[in-house]
Parts: C-alpha cells; structure tokens; sequence
C-alpha cells in the first residue's frame, strides 16, 4: 500500500521513459526522467519541440502512462485523471452550447453541495479570473484570451491542489498573454497551488517560475534546472533576469 507523504501536493517523477508506436516503430519521447515539485512551487518546463513535455504533464494529469518509471502525488501513484490535478491546454475546450457560467459549472457535476453553493463559488470565480458580465455568454462570444480566463476558472473550481498547465497562453497576442500571466500568479498566490507550466516561452518561464527545467529533445532528459530567486512581481529588464533568460537561451542552443 502507498504511503502519504507528509507533504501531500508534492509530485514525484521517478525514473520515467515513454516511448509510442509510429508506422511500427517504437520512438522514444522520454527517458528515465525524475523529478520533484514541492507543494506550492511553480515549475516550468521548456525545451525544444519533441522533447516530451506535453507527454510528462498528461502522464501527470493521469491522461497518459509510462513504459517505465512511475509518477506520484502525495505518495500516491497516479492512475487516472483526477480532479485534484487541474489541467488547463491552450485549447480553452470550451463547449459551444454551454455559456461560461456553464461551462464552469459542469466541472462540478460530481462534486458535492447544494446547487446555491455551486452557483456561488462559480460566481466567485469568474471575478476572480475577471469575467464578471460575461456569465451567459456563449464561447463564441469571446477573445481568445477570455476563453483561456474561462477555462481556467473551469480548472479551478473542483479546487484541485495540482495545476497543469500546457502552454495555455500559446495562441494568444503578447498583451493578453501578459494580462493572463499576471492573472495566473494572483490565482497561484491566492490558492497556494503546486503548478507545472510547459511552455516554448523563455521570458514567460522566467516571470512566472520558482524554478525552470530545461529538456533535452528525442528522447526527453533533463539538462538542466534553474532557480528564480528574484522577488515577485518582476522586472524581465532586471540585470539577475536577463543573465538567466541568456543562461536558457545558451542550453536551448546547445541542443
């Protein structure tokens, strides 16, 4: 029987490689990866496409396995998708003949309580991601960085204790996406979340991170890790910020 840790948000990434079939040809896309994010920490992982980084967060999000190697939270090993572990992509995946308030809601169909407290707490988030106004909206009727606000407060609403986050602000105009990141780190302090971005964005890692991990490609295998210790919120044009963008930017390069 698995044993809780005491620190009970924690992810352990122990030893994993994963490998899928192609044209009758085993790829590998991980190998023997281990990693640990401590409760309330915001990682991000980066690295070249084809590195794996995608595969790791839905094996974390319990879409996915590995061949080898096992991941856990809280000393549990994960299975399947929980709503513990809140996953957002840069699809918003909103369904179209749901309105936002909606849409949220349906996230909280298995959960427990009375229909009052659910409307309350969706109400509650939609200010918080600020989308008050736009409750009866229809997804159509939103930007692109609206969308990815409703999505998230969807994410949010089971009150998971693990965000996932595959490249949520990928599609989106420079402006927005820093509305939204700003947005991400009041959420994240608000709810003391352990969080795990992917992105392909070396400054988005670097303002939002506690710690970034560089991947290397084909098969995915960590190269290398980096501690933001700068105070939030930053100054990317700070002179410790700029030498680590560049630091990044050099073991990208090197692969």
């Amino acid at each position: 029987m698995a044993i809780a840790l005491k620190n009970p948000d924690e992810i352990e990434i122990n030893h994993v490689s994963r490998r899928f079939q192609v044209n009758g040809t085993a790829l590998p896309a991980l190998e023997n990866v281990s990693l640990t994010v401590r409760k309330g920490e915001f990682v991000s992982l980066i690295g070249p496409s084809g590195c794996g980084k995608s595969t790791l967060l839905r094996m974390l999000a319990g879409l996915d396995h590995p061949d080898q190697g096992e991941l856990r939270v809280g000393g549990y090993l994960i299975h399947t998708p929980s709503l513990t572990r809140g996953i957002v992509f840069q699809d918003h995946r909103l369904l179209p003949w749901l309105t936002v308030e909606q849409n949220i809601l349906l996230s909280l169909k298995n959960r427990p309580g009375q229909a009052a407290e659910q409307h309350q707490q969706v109400a509650r988030l939609i200010e918080l991601v600020g989308l008050k106004g736009f409750e009866r909206a229809w997804p159509h009727q939103l930007s692109g960085g609206m969308s990815q606000r409703a999505a998230i407060a969807r994410c949010l609403a089971p009150q998971p204790s693990v965000l996932l986050l595959d490249e949520p602000f990928g599609a989106l105009d420079s402006l927005t996406r820093r509305h939204l990141q700003q947005a991400l780190l009041q959420i994240w302090q608000q709810q003391q979340l352990t969080t795990v971005l992917v992105t392909h964005d070396i400054e988005e890692a670097v303002y939002l991170s506690d710690r970034i991990v560089v991947l290397k490609p084909r098969p995915g295998r960590l190269h290398s890790q980096f501690e933001i210790i700068e105070p939030r919120p930053r100054q990317l044009t700070a002179s410790r910020l700029v030498e680590v963008k560049a630091q990044i930017q050099r073991a990208l390069d090197g692969e």
